[in-house]
């Protein structure tokens, strides 16, 4: 069963793991992509703890 939830930083995870696969798991040349992707994630749930004080359905 999907998520009823849809991630809007499905992208920058995306471009993370890219980035592992092209440079052989070196997490050291991918740090840029983990920030961008830690960042957005953080964003993200802070506004869902937010929608949902304020009573905002995401379903």
């Amino acid at each position: 069963m999907p998520s009823q939830h849809t991630d809007p930083c499905l992208a920058a995870s995306t471009a993370s793991m890219d980035c592992l696969n092209r440079n052989d798991y070196n997490r050291d040349e991918c740090m840029e992509y983990f920030r961008a992707y830690r960042e957005c994630k953080s964003q993200w749930l802070k506004q869902r703890r937010t929608d949902r004080r304020a009573g905002v359905s995401n379903v």
